[in-house]
């Protein structure tokens, strides 16, 4: 067998290794890299040192190389879906890897084993390339090393040495060929030898492309400058893939046979020794510093300790591959060995220091992610983690710990742990497992998990871990550095080390809680380290007060995560996602909670151990609690508080917003009433009354106000005001905002009043239907005419903002109703319709020219639509007017709310400007509003109701003797957790009214709200909503249904492709048949016709059942349309010969012909202004109509 095995630059224990601090994942060679520096001194003589490389002429692989090469992708395979069957495919294409790469190798039999990584071909580097991320993929879906595998299971471990062989001659080929410079600093202090003091003390030339050295031929262009090499992505791969196949290797022999896994173990030793001979492992593997008492985290002396014996092992494995290579030589020759054979007593180490090993050369290289698959490989097969924190309380045992014959472990602080094992029959020491048996220090898993946010993916190509998998390999690591604790409490105290991974991972900027707060949510739950400490004065300024703060204080207390969890909160709340933020107020509410208990607990402890401070009873009257008392409720912004009681009042959990405002607790309730008159918070308040029909909430508001009152709150005090029918005070409000404060109505203040007259008049005709005899409804008459006069003013602009006042739009008002009345055509209401039938517009605005309606205007309307006509209706007038397009930006956001970069491909300007979709762009030119999650949720909840109604009258008919007991509920277990602390609270809510509907069995009204329902999961999954959510608001069972719709959608599709591959390869068989043309017989287009059936058959099949009526429909629309066409052929044919007759049959000229043409238009026009003036007139007369009692009120007034 070939070796590339020689031990000319291994480590020895005193001076390390001749290589210098890798600055890079790889360093790159100086000119005098070949030869040692002063100072260290290396382990053989050059005279032993056979394998010592040579300066190589004219060298086959080179920077050019590694420049033309551009293969970071593996080519695409199609692999089964059985995990058999892909096994054995990875298998197959492994072997085809390298017998591809061997049978290059065959062609250049002349080179020597030492320069093969010089000489290494294009051809055999892209191989092994492909051999990388082969190996890569078969890890990444089959959960296993591939190369393990094969050793362990198929026995071909001659394949494994070679597969690993190939990827470190490419390694060693790119780290050889790499001809970046560090730059001028860097190559001047790699040249001459001087500090970086005594280099910045000097003058650099600031023009160094004028320097003596060689031109580099090739970069003229401004393309060859800025080419990104991808030496190192190249070099990151194989050394990636290399260290993880060694570890999986060392993780299965140590649960293999004694035999099997010696066999295993003697090439993880060849291929580390080649990897240490060739400069590709950090010396910083094997330093140690004594850790600082308040460091997070620290590395062990472990490796370090036993760098010696690890130094024996990888020699003593590499020379005896070069003993018996020379052995076999002179038995070639026919000559003697020229050495002696003898047989050293080295210590033999266990699989967990080599495991170790390797994962510390995993974190110093920056391979990550490959450190982190073998500590979840290692989880799995049940291994330990140990600290070293308590054995280095005596560090000089461990430094004077001899690893002899009976010592298997390193000495524990506890006498009794350690004992010394006897030697066996044969004699052989014992192998030295360090903690103990499977078990490696924790200090790796900390170190790996420390570097994790360094990997997180911030938008640039296909590079760095998703940040939702970056949250998963942390909460997988996180026992690294959350202790072990017996409290019963969910929630314990900060740490230092969990501070600073939380600090680590906010800013490595993978995060992004504005874009994606409920992957925030998992960030903020992946530690039960988040009680801040129990103190009003947290941050102190004073130097006194610093310094006798202990430093213990400084690194572990903290009130970083209420912080993060209330910033998250308004996330949330701003965005929409009403289950998630009423879970984080809970979890918020939690943490207080047991910050609360800890302080009493400690105050009592404190109490218990202090004898002398014991107080009689008859003098607590007169105790006061050291440090102020303050309440444990969570300590929100009002601006916060202000958007989750917009939620609230949006997503109809009044419960939840009346516990806020009304709680009984010792602490008292989250919104004292001294908040109420806070302006951030008074208009969230005044809505969540209106929309709660909650009088004294509402009135206890505007008591709490003081002048000068904003014009938000005098907007949000008319929606109430119009809420609960106060008409007298709501004309005052609109006349003071415009007279004395220059402002005028909002969206919301037309909504509101739109969305009082639709349940106005569905109240009137239900009053109607249940009393026919009553010809008079009393109030509800008169709120309705009160509301109509008010709509009516507003739209005739009454109430508009003062003329003279300049606007950057001065029509924005008018093209404002213009929208509001564009929907209130599509709206069932007899009173809107009878105001618009009024209302005219001054001049025919197109759709793109209107301003957007605020979602949370659209909102009102749209729930009062839900509320009295149900959830088909509400569902048409939302495709109608809501944008359902996702825009470009948000297609490009990825998990974690980080925005991808576009590609080279997409930047291509000729192809045009990636920011602009054309079909979005027309798409918003119909629609008036942009939807949020709050929009979806109307829908949802009014189809919950409506499903839930149709399935209590199906169970109702279908058992009549079943009794009242099983009534309508309101769908309780739709609505967000309610966080009521062991109270009963008698908190109502509020039902809508449901929209009769006789003309619907219950068996229809159950299909459509189950058609609303999986429409409203779609439209949640498309504003970014996750599926514990979407689960949450449309129902487990609909969402099941939905995820199950998906998957049998895509099976069928994957289904149609696989068709159409075959129809593919169809065609070329026949284009390829009558290429070589035969007359084919009648039996044979028989044939051929019957089976063209049988597919037409197969296709309709796979698309899914149809309604038969559907293509008659086409059929019959197809032939009206040509109907049509065949019409205005005729009807212009007509026209032109009766011009042609009054010119007397002579055919007119083009320019006659425009000048007719122009004729007919002149009359068209007229005839059509004459008409719009009579429509004028007789508006104006009706106008004055409904005018009349209006201005006789007035003046009688």
């Amino acid at each position: 067998m070939t070796s590339y095995l020689y031990p000319a630059r291994f480590l020895c224990l005193q001076c390390r290794s001749s290589l210098r601090p890798f600055v890079v994942p790889f360093a790159v060679p100086s000119h005098a890299s070949t030869a040692p520096r002063s100072g260290w001194r290396l382990q053989w003589n050059s005279q032993y040192s056979v394998g010592v490389k040579r300066p190589v002429k004219g060298r086959v692989f080179n920077s050019g190389v590694l420049k033309a090469i551009d293969r970071l992708r593996p080519p695409k395979w199609h692999v089964p879906q059985s995990q058999g069957k892909r096994l054995m495919r990875f298998k197959k294409l492994l072997y085809e890897y390298l017998s591809l790469i061997s049978r290059d190798a065959a062609m250049h039999p002349a080179r020597s084993t030492d320069e093969w990584p010089s000489l290494m071909t294009r051809y055999s580097f892209t191989r092994t390339v492909e051999l990388a991320h082969h190996l890569h993929t078969a890890r990444t879906e089959l959960k296993r090393d591939l190369l393990a595998h094969l050793g362990f299971k198929a026995k071909k471990w001659s394949t494994v040495y070679e597969a690993l062989s190939r990827l470190a001659d490419a390694a060693e080929a790119v780290k050889g060929a790499s001809q970046h410079g560090y730059g001028v600093i860097e190559d001047r202090a790699s040249s001459s030898g001087l500090s970086l003091d005594q280099l910045t003390d000097n003058d650099i030339s600031p023009h160094p492309q004028t320097s003596q050295g060689p031109k580099i031929i090739g970069l003229d262009r401004l393309d060859a400058i800025t080419y990104r090499s991808l030496d190192q992505d190249y070099y990151m791969l194989l050394m990636g893939q290399l260290w993880a196949s060694l570890g999986s290797i060392s993780l299965h022999a140590a649960d293999g046979p004694p035999a099997e896994s010696k066999l295993a173990m003697s090439i993880v030793y060849r291929i580390l020794a080649r990897l240490h001979h060739s400069g590709l492992v950090s010396e910083r593997v094997y330093k140690y510093a004594t850790p600082d008492i308040h460091q997070a985290t620290f590395r062990p002396p472990g490796i370090y300790l036993l760098s010696s014996h690890i130094m024996d092992v990888l020699s003593d494995a590499a020379w005896l591959v070069h003993e018996a290579e020379v052995a076999a030589e002179a038995a070639a020759a026919g000559k003697e060995a020229p050495f002696l054979p003898a047989k050293i007593g080295i210590k033999e180490l266990g699989h967990e220091i080599w495991l170790e090993f390797i994962l510390w050369c995993c974190v110093e290289h920056g391979h990550i992610n490959e450190g982190v698959w073998l500590t979840n490989q290692s989880i799995r097969k049940g291994w330990n983690f140990q600290s070293w924190t308590p054995l280095l309380r005596n560090e000089k045992s461990l430094r004077n710990t001899r690893i002899d014959r009976n010592i298997t472990t390193w000495p524990s602080p506890d006498p009794a742990v350690m004992k010394p094992e006897p030697p066996n029959r044969a004699g052989a020491p014992s192998p030295f497992h360090g903690l103990g048996r499977r078990t490696i220090s924790a200090e790796v898993v900390a170190a790996l998990l420390d570097n994790l946010p360094n990997l997180a993916h911030m938008g640039l190509g296909n590079g760095g871990t998703p940040a939702n998998e970056l949250l998963r390999n942390i909460s997988n690591l996180k026992f690294a550095i959350v202790p072990r604790t017996t409290s019963n409490s969910k929630f314990l105290p900060t740490t230092k080390r969990v501070n600073w991974l939380i600090t680590r991972i906010i800013n490595s900027g993978g995060l992004a809680p504005e874009a994606d707060p409920q992957l925030f949510d998992g960030f903020l739950k992946l530690t039960p380290h988040v009680v801040p400490p129990w103190n009003n004065d947290m941050c102190p300024v004073e130097e006194n007060v610093l310094a006798k703060l202990h430093p213990s204080q400084l690194y572990d207390e903290t009130t970083a995560f209420t912080g993060l969890m209330a910033y998250n909160l308004s996330y949330h709340s701003s965005q929409g996602f009403c289950g998630n933020a009423l879970r984080l107020f809970t979890m918020l509410q939690n943490v207080m909670d047991t910050c609360k208990m800890r302080r009493v607990g400690e105050f009592f402890s404190s109490q218990v151990e202090n004898a002398s401070a014991a107080l009689p009873f008859q003098e607590l009257d007169s105790f006061t609690f050291p440090g102020s008392l303050s309440s444990s409720n969570p300590q929100l912004s009002l601006v916060i508080l202000a958007h989750l009681f917009d939620l609230i009042t949006t997503s109809r959990a009044f419960a939840f917003g009346e516990w806020l405002l009304l709680s009984n607790d010792v602490d008292g309730p989250t919104v004292p009433i001294s908040a109420y008159g806070d302006q951030a918070l008074a208009p969230s308040l005044l809505r969540f009354a209106a929309a709660t029909k909650n009088n004294p909430i509402g009135e206890a508001v505007i008591r709490e106000l003081v002048e000068p009152v904003s014009v938000n709150t005098l907007r949000a005090l008319l929606n109430y005001r119009i809420a609960m029918h106060h008409w007298d005070d709501a004309i005052p409000l609109l006349k003071y905002m415009r007279d004395h404060r220059l402002k005028s109505w909002s969206h919301n203040n037309i909504a509101s009043i739109v969305a009082e007259i639709i349940r106005l008049d569905h109240s009137l005709s239900l009053y109607r239907q249940s009393n026919p005899t009553h010809t008079t409804a009393g109030g509800l008459e008169t709120d309705l005419a009160e509301a109509k006069k008010i709509l009516y003013r507003i739209l005739f602009g009454e109430f508009d903002e003062i003329p003279w006042r300049t606007r950057s739009d001065s029509r924005f008002q008018a093209n404002t109703l213009i929208s509001f009345t564009r929907i209130f055509h599509h709206l069932s209401s007899p009173s809107l319709h009878e105001i618009l039938d009024t209302v005219v517009e001054p001049e025919h605005a197109p759709m793109y020219r209107l301003p957007y309606i605020p979602s949370t205007a659209f909102n009102v309307i749209l729930s009062a639509v839900a509320e009295t006509k149900g959830s088909l209706v509400a569902r048409n007038i939302y495709e109608r007017f809501c944008v359902s397009y996702t825009s470009p930006e948000v297609n490009r956001t990825v998990r974690g709310g980080i925005t991808r970069f576009y590609t080279k491909a997409t930047r291509d300007f000729q192809r045009g400007d990636p920011n602009f979709d054309a079909k979005y762009a027309r798409h918003l030119q119909e629609r008036l509003v942009f939807p949020n999650p709050n929009t979806v949720r109307i829908l949802a909840q009014a189809a919950i109701r409506e499903y839930d109604a149709a399935v209590s009258e199906i169970k109702s008919k279908s058992t009549p003797e079943a009794t009242t007991a099983h009534q309508f509920n309101d769908h309780s277990d739709h609505l967000p957790p309610i966080p009521i602390r062991k109270e009963n609270h008698s908190i109502s809510m509020q039902s809508p009214s449901l929209a009769p509907e006789p003309n619907v069995l219950p068996g229809e009204q159950k299909m459509y709200a189950e058609r609303t329902l999986i429409f409203c999961a779609k439209r949640f999954k498309a504003l970014n909503m996750n599926g514990a959510e979407i689960a949450h608001e449309v129902g487990q069972k609909i969402y099941t249904r939905y995820r199950n719709f998906k998957k049998e959608r895509r099976e069928r599709r994957r289904k149609l492709r696989v068709e159409s591959r075959g129809n593919v390869s169809l065609k070329t068989a026949v284009a390829t048949r009558v290429s070589n043309w035969v007359p084919r017989t009648k039996s044979e287009i028989a044939k051929m016709r019957i089976a063209g059936v049988e597919r037409r058959v197969k296709r309709e099949k796979m698309k899914g059942p149809r309604d038969p009526r559907t293509r008659k429909e086409l059929k019959r629309y197809q032939q009206a349309e040509r109907g049509r066409r065949v019409w205005r052929a005729r009807e212009r044919q007509r026209r032109r010969k009766e011009v042609e007759m009054k010119r007397g049959g002579q055919p007119l000229t083009k320019a006659e012909m425009r000048r007719f043409r122009r004729a007919k238009g002149r009359e068209r026009k007229e005839k059509r202004e004459e008409e719009e003036r009579e429509k004028e007139t007789a508006k104006q007369v009706a106008r004055r109509a409904l005018a009349r009692p209006i201005v006789l009120a007035q003046r009688h007034h």
